[in-house]
């Protein structure tokens, strides 16, 4: 179907607003792209311009792409638009290289392996022996090594300095270790692919969908190839994401690139003429971190109001009968009583009376209810709407393109609350790290109970 462009569109807030998408939504960007040829950078799109839009939420996006790095021919995935009069799907080619001299190409291969916590020998000896008194010594300057486990050892012959013979020799009597050319005009991912065609459990692939790393939360990351280990028959664990950025590109928050290490998941970025290029690490100025308890709910609900900055008294007398009116006094005691303005709001961890209730509402009071019985989760919406706070639950999205950053999407549930700064109160612990980009690139503070 068609859409008409609107001021502060991103082609991720159009998937998840027009086409209801919750996850995988990097496929739906691409998907898009590929139904709108004109689309030739995701994150430039124009106010007022006609797109197409898929009838449905896209399946998985297949990438074929040639041995060079960076040319990829994108084909849009298993769904046909359900509108007869809607394109068919497309073919998009984009282009790129990335030239790097021999030395240089290698200095990536070096740095890939290590990030793998593999070893790639380029200076000293190796030696294999042939038998109790003879053995072969390789020149790791000359022939580099690299090793990833007791299974994969792999010599790369960057200067076709060896002979038939020595690969014959190699492979009779090791069979766990390849000697592999690799010529001039090879490209990295050439390269990486004749390293891993030789690596017993071990691949190399397009990626095919964004990169997952983390589980609270968990971040989606568009990366263009991906090095996999086969951790049973049928199940593969992703080790390393290479990403190639062009001059303009932005790059990846280290931010993120940290929490995707911290979860075991490399990525790698490759520039031309340039080869791996890192992010500096970025300096947050964040605050302490908050931390409500969760119970009992009196104590969480008084360090709710404290939080918000709300005028707040613990333990208060609130009179029920006056003795000049009813002829005797009668009080009872609120766990906290709040002032916002001309009104006063009562936060109780029991039930009342049913006379005392309608007696305190007639008054202009404002009664919360909570228990200890209740989800804390139950008692936070309770405490907000009776205060009257804007507040929104569900699922919360943050996508790099929105900030004209790298091609990464992660969120959570929770509760927000519109103030000054965005306030999200959520049920489980957030890396330091993503609060400080949640901090500084979209203005929000996290707050965990």
């Amino acid at each position: 179907r068609a859409y008409k462009i609107r001021k502060g569109d991103t082609l991720l807030r159009i998937v998840y607003r027009e086409m209801g998408v919750t996850s995988g939504a990097w496929d739906a960007v691409r998907a898009v792209q590929v139904l709108n040829p004109g689309i030739v950078d995701v994150n430039k799109i124009y106010e007022g311009h006609t797109i197409i839009l898929p009838a449905a939420a896209a399946g998985t996006l297949a990438v074929e792409s040639s041995p060079v790095i960076g040319s990829a021919v994108a084909v849009l995935p298993v769904q046909e638009p359900a509108a007869p009069q809607a394109p068919s799907p497309l073919k998009v080619e984009t282009k790129a290289t990335i030239e790097l001299s021999p030395a240089a190409r290698l200095a990536v291969i070096k740095q890939i392996i290590t990030k793998m916590n593999g070893i790639m020998m380029t200076s000293g000896n190796y030696y294999l022996p042939v038998s109790d008194t003879e053995q072969l010594t390789i020149d790791c300057a000359a022939i580099p090594v690299i090793q990833l486990d007791a299974q994969s050892t792999v010599f790369l012959d960057t200067g076709s300095r060896s002979s038939a013979q020595l690969k014959k020799l190699i492979s009779q009597y090791w069979k766990n270790y390849h000697l592999i050319k690799i010529h001039d005009q090879d490209d990295v991912i050439v390269v990486l692919k004749k390293i891993f065609n030789n690596m017993p459990g071990y691949a190399i692939s397009k990626a095919h969908k964004p990169l997952v790393a983390g589980k609270a939360p968990h971040v989606e990351i568009v990366a263009d190839w991906v090095i996999t280990k086969k951790t049973s028959r049928s199940v593969s664990r992703d080790l390393l994401g290479i990403r190639f950025v062009g001059e303009n590109e932005p790059q990846m928050p280290r931010a993120i690139v940290d929490y995707a290490s911290a979860s075991s998941l490399s990525i790698v970025e490759l520039s031309p003429g340039k080869g791996i290029v890192e992010k500096p690490q970025e300096i947050y100025s964040l605050p302490a971190p908050v931390s409500l308890p969760s119970s009992p709910c009196g104590e969480f609900a008084w360090a709710l109001v404290n939080y918000l900055d709300l005028q707040a008294q613990r333990d208060t007398d609130v009179r029920i009968f006056n003795i000049d009116e009813d002829g005797f006094n009668l009080s009872i005691k609120a766990d906290i009583s709040v002032s916002t303005g001309d009104h006063r709001t009562l936060i109780f961890t029991r039930s009342l009376p049913e006379e005392f209730t309608e007696i305190l509402q007639k008054a202009g009071d404002r009664l919360i209810f909570i228990s200890d019985d209740d989800e804390p989760s139950v008692n936070l919406e309770k405490i907000l709407k009776g205060l009257n706070v804007v507040f929104d639950t569900g699922y919360f999205g943050f996508s790099g393109t929105d900030k004209n950053q790298g091609p990464y999407h992660f969120g959570f549930r929770g509760t927000k609350i519109e103030a000054d700064k965005n306030i999200y109160i959520i049920n489980f612990d957030l890396n330091n790290e993503l609060r400080g980009l949640l901090h500084e690139i979209w203005e929000a503070q996290v707050v965990k109970y």
